[in-house]
Order: C-alpha cells, then structure tokens, then sequence
C-alpha cells in the first residue's frame, strides 16, 4: 500500500505505544515536497527493496511539488528507513524522535540527501535506536545515517536526547557531508551514544565536509573519521572545543582506520595510512583568523595535515589554544598574508611523533626540486607570534619523529616587543625560518623582543630571507646555536625531507642573522653555508667573539655608522668567500672638515683563518699602521674602518689605508681597511 501525501495535504496516523498503527507488506508513505505528515505509533514491515518504488524506504520523497515539506515521526518502528530532504525549501521540517530503526538490507536506516533548491529548512534526528537486523545482512557496508548538505545541530549525539547505535562497525557510523553548524546553533558531538562520526567532503575536491559558524563541542572520546577532503573548517565567528581527557582523547583519524570505533567501512583488514606514508585524507580540521578553537587531549593521525590554516587576510581577533594532544600529521598555524594578525596562539604539553608529511611535492625552501615523497614539516607558524609555543620547561611541546618531523618552520613571525621565546632543543625542535609567503624578503623570525635559543639549538634556513632579524628592541641570545640551512642533513637529521636529493652549498640562504642597528654580542656559535653569517647593515655595536665560520660566501657583513664600536675576536673562519666585509657611513660634518668627527672602530684580532689561504699580519705591517696614524694622509670617505689590529699569524690584513678625519688640530682618525680580512 501507498499513502501519497500531495498538493498541500495531511496525513496524521495516530497511534500509540500501545496501540499501534501497522504498515505491513511493503506499505509506504511518499512526500511530494508538499504537505504534512504526522506518523505516531507506527509500525512497518516488510521491505521496499524487492520494489523498484521510489527506491527502497518506509517514508519516501516522490515528486518534488511547490510548497512546505513537514514531517513528525515519533515512537514509531521502522524495518526499511526513511529517505528525504530532496524536495526541501526554507519552510520544510523534518523531526524523527523517539523511534526504533532496524537495519534495512543494504540500505541506510536514514538518508536526508541534499536539497535540488539548495535551501535546508529545520532537521531534527533525536532520541532513536538504530539497531542491525540478523536476517537483514548490511553487505555494502552502508552508514547508519547519512545527512547530505543540511545543518547538523538537529542530530542529536550527545545528553539525554542522544540516538543510540547498538550495532558494531558501519552500524554505528554517522556520515556528514557538506554540512554546516550555523552562527548562533550549537553542535554536541559525544561517543556515548556508541556511534562514529564520519566527515566526507562528497566533491573530492579537498572542501570541507562541516563548516563551523556557529559551536561545535567534540566531547570527551569523541570519534571523528575522515573519508576525503577536510572534516571540519572553522570559519569567521565559528567556534570548536574539542574537550578530550587523559583516560578519553577525542580521536581525528581515516575512515580506513578500523582499530578504533569498529570497522567503519566493512574492510576488516583496513588501517589507516600514516601522514609520512601519504595519508588517506586532506585535513581534520580547518581554520581561518576571527575564529575560536580550544583543543585538548586529542590524537590526530593517518592525514596529511592535522591542523591546516585557510584564512588569507589578517584581522584583529582569534584565537587557538592546543594542549596535551598527540600530532601524527602536519599543523599549520597564523596567517598567509604579509603582516602579523592579532590572532592568538597558545600550545602546551603537546607531542609531535612522526617523521614529516608529504602535504606538498616541494623540498622546503627555496630549491624548487620537486619530489613527490617530500616530507614536510611538522609545524608551521605563519605572520604570527611564536611565543605562544612552549619549547621550554613544564609546558614544553616535544617532537619525538625525525628529520621534517621534528622542524617548526618560522614564516615571517615577529616577537614583539615586551614578549619573550625560548627554545629548548632537547624537546627535539629545530627551527627553519623561511620568508614570508607573500614572496617578499621579510625575516623568517623578527625579533622586537627577546628570542633565546639555548646550547644545541638549530636554526636551519629555508630561503634567501634573514633567518633571524634583531631591531632596535630586540635582544637575541645564543651560545652553542648552530646556524645552517635546511639541506644539510649533517645538523639533526634529514630536515627539508628531500634525503640527499638536495644537497648544501655556499650561500645557500639569505642572513643567518641580521642585526637592525642594534647593540649586541654572539659568542660560540657555529655559522654553515650562508650567503651572509652576521650582518650588521645600519650600525650598531656588534661584538662577535668565539664563533665559527664555515663555508659561506661571507662570514661577517659590518657596517659602522655614528658612535660605532663593534668586534670580531678569537674567532676561526674556514674556507668563508669573505671572511669580514667592513664599510662605514663616514662623512665630515659641517662645511669645515675641521669640524668632523671620528666614526665607530672595529676591533679585529686573535681570529682563525684556516684555510682562507691569505698571508697574516706582519710585524712590520702592524708597525707601518701604527705609524700611519700619526700622519696626514687623506682620503675623503673611507671605504673600511677599524681600532686595532694586533700583529699575530692569524689576522689577515691584504692591504689598508690611514685616513685622517681632518687637518692635524684635530686629533681623531679614521683607519680605513679595504672590505677582506
């Protein structure tokens, strides 16, 4: 029997717990898209798949008429599912509470499909029992519910509305596609009803399969399995609180993965496929600023990324906050435009154990070398402040993988003034700095405020950006840091997750470190394969003692300017292209050069230059300059500069110059040193 409910009519079966209404031998009701239909007390039996009508179903939709869809189904018995949503519009309502559903045979217990308007009116599926059917075999392997392009906040999974999933393996799973929690709706996703929630991006485009404006809430051993695309994608205004716990983490994970939550997609020697070995989806979740996320105690795996930012435009507000969560995948913080946003990041206690991500076929940096088993970094910072990540003491992030897996790549992040970074290699962490990705050369790390990077620290360059920027403000300290670039798998391992594809060169990045006009010291820090070790471009006392030098085209970049006093002492340079590089600003004030001042000095002496092949000092060099600075040669603007330069086997000093800074009644000089030492 059917029972069509068309052009505006009603269909009201009132029967009751105890008195039901008996839909036997394939009877079913069909909606036209127009119409109500209140089903109370209601059983059905017997199974539309032997029939070609309308698809299989004990509540179907027909043709699709003008008009309002509403539907009520309460304490009623199904054997063969509801299918609809097809017909919706804005004023369609669709409410199944307090039902009992058996497993129809390769069929889902309910199917609300997108709507042909794409307008999704009010869906509410809350209080059922889904149970499997012994004599009803599910041999496709087909979900228990599958809601297609609707707002999910009306399916209840979690408190005392929650549906209840008694079977085992796809019996359990709720798939959602190209759903949405709206602004102002709140979405409660909790295990306890026993069911899995599975996220399918249905384009295979890598779009996301929830968008989040409004609150979703993840509760404590919550399952989330991803079967393509992005799960979940927090938009502007959106909020996610994934609120695990110690004895119950909530899990992002493949729909492949049937270790946890059963046999989700009916292959029972199926597992998911780690991050380093491809992954089986895109990303669990992802974000953009102006949004919201707390997360704590979860476990990401088997995808390319974990976390992955989507936002392209700063903006004032945000915030995320990570703690006590286990990463197998890659994270992606911040914001891909070229100015720092005001959005907040916070991450404690969190663990990193894997070994990279192929989430791109391009070695980091600057190399263009495609490959696709690349292996990317395990996090990523972009345009933000660093800060926030603890790599020191109790709230410390750990990185227990290898090579990429253990690299935080620094795009264009800036500590500001008044804040503070510490980073502490023996949580396994080696920092890249790359450039900004708007392509500009900004700094991969610019320090306003204090950046400390303690003994065995390693700061890999990724690109001919500065790695570390000093300004005015800013204070770096370092002693025992060792300064490289991202190819060299020499220096904590095979970090760019090329292997020995790439290998490392002179000048194979920008700066190691650029000092802005700022005083400062370095000592007993080793410096590799730079294009520029230490530069000091615009002024600034820099003293540079202890070091070591090797391979890059130059070693020390400096540049004296006004009140000027920086050093370069007991230092070894081994086979640099330019061991120190020095000019000044030097000018006579005034029309008179009586009136001139003497500009900053270089101390140079006690350094190493092995291998540089130049001959040293000599005693009768040292004793000719001397010399030369009581006399009263010349020369307008000097093109190096210097204070002392002791006579010894290590200095070397190809040619130089005596300048006076005026005529003898003034007693300041200037000595001048053409560029190389």
């Amino acid at each position: 029997m059917v029972l069509a409910v068309q052009n505006a009519g009603t269909l009201d079966v009132a029967g009751s717990v105890n008195d039901r209404v008996a839909f036997a031998n394939d009877s079913v009701v069909v909606l036209d898209g127009s119409g109500t239909a209140d089903v109370t007390g209601a059983v059905f039996t017997g199974s539309m798949s032997s029939s070609d009508s309308f698809g299989g179903g004990d509540i179907v939709e027909g043709a699709c008429e003008t008009g309002a869809e509403v539907l009520r189904v309460q304490d009623s018995t199904f054997d063969d599912g509801i299918a609809l949503g097809h017909c919706s519009t804005s004023d369609t309502s669709i409410t199944i509470d307090d039902n009992s559903f058996y497993r129809p045979p390769d069929t889902t217990f309910i199917v609300i499909s997108a709507p042909a308007s794409k307008e999704t009116g009010q869906l509410i599926i809350a209080g059922n029992t889904f149970s499997p059917n012994g004599d009803r075999a599910n041999t496709q392997k087909l979900p228990a519910i599958q809601v297609d392009g609707w707002p999910d906040q009306g399916i209840a999974l979690f408190g005392p509305a929650a549906n209840v999933f008694t079977g085992q393996g796809p019996d359990r799973v709720v798939q959602v596609s190209d759903s949405s929690v709206p602004f102002g709706q709140t979405w409660q996703v909790g295990p306890a009803g026993g069911e899995v929630l599975a996220v399918l991006d249905s384009t295979y485009q890598n779009g996301p399969a929830i968008v989040v404006s409004g609150t979703l809430v993840l509760e404590p051993g919550a399952i989330v399995k991803n079967e393509a695309g992005v799960g979940i994608d927090v938009v502007a205004g959106g909020h996610l609180d994934v609120d695990g716990s110690a004895a119950h983490p909530v899990l992002f994970t493949s729909f492949a993965d049937s270790t946890v939550g059963g046999d989700s997609n009916g292959q029972p020697s199926s597992k998911g496929t780690p991050a380093g070995k491809g992954g089986n989806y895109f990303a669990s979740i992802e974000n953009s600023e102006d949004t919201y996320i707390n997360i704590s105690h979860a476990t990401f795996r088997d995808g390319l990324w974990a976390i992955q930012l989507s936002g392209i435009e700063p903006v004032v507000e945000g915030s995320i906050t990570i703690s006590r969560c286990l990463f197998q995948a890659e994270v992606a913080l911040g914001d891909y435009a070229k100015v720092e946003p005001g959005y907040a990041i916070t991450m404690t206690n969190n663990t990193f154990d894997f070994n990279g991500a192929p989430s791109a076929n391009f070695v980091l940096g600057g190399h263009n070398t495609y490959d696709p088993a690349a292996e990317q970094p395990a996090l990523n910072l972009l345009n933000v402040d660093p800060a926030g990540v603890s790599l020191q003491g109790p709230t410390a992030n750990r990185f227990t993988g290898h090579g990429a897996g253990r690299v935080i790549a620094v795009y264009g992040t800036v500590i500001p003034e008044g804040q503070s970074w510490t980073v502490d290699p023996s949580t396994g962490a080696v920092l890249a700095p790359v450039t900004d990705t708007d392509y500009l050369p900004n700094p991969g790390i610019d320090v306003s405020g204090v950046l400390t990077l303690m003994p065995g620290t390693a700061v890999k360059s990724a690109d001919s950006a500065p790695g570390i920027q000093v300004e005015t403000t800013g204070t770096l300290h370092t002693s025992g840091v060792t300064f490289d670039t991202i190819t060299d798998n020499s220096v904590d391992g095979n970090s760019d997750g090329a292997g020995s594809l790439v290998t490392p060169i002179m000048g194979d990045y920008g700066d190691a470190v650029l000092y802005n006009d700022t005083d400062a010291s370095i000592s007993g820090d080793v410096f590799e394969y730079a294009t520029t070790a230490i530069a000091s471009p615009n002024g600034g006392s820099v003293a540079i003692s202890g070091d070591t030098f090797k391979l890059n085209d130059t070693a020390i970049a400096d540049t004296a300017d006004f009140g000027t006093s920086a050093s370069a002492e007991q230092n070894t340079f081994y086979r640099d292209q330019v061991s120190i590089d020095v000019s000044s600003f030097w000018e006579p004030f005034g029309a008179d050069p009586v009136s001139c001042q003497f500009l900053g000095t270089l101390a140079v002496k006690g350094n190493n230059y092995d291998g540089s092949g130049s001959p040293p000092v000599t005693k009768s060099d040292y004793d000719a300059i001397q010399a030369a600075m009581k006399g009263t040669d010349v020369k307008a603007v000097p093109d190096g500069w210097t204070k002392l330069i002791a006579p010894g086997q290590y200095d070397v000093l190809p040619s130089w110059g005596v300048y006076p800074c005026a005529q003898p009644k003034n007693p300041y000089t200037a000595v001048a040193i053409p560029m190389t030492f």
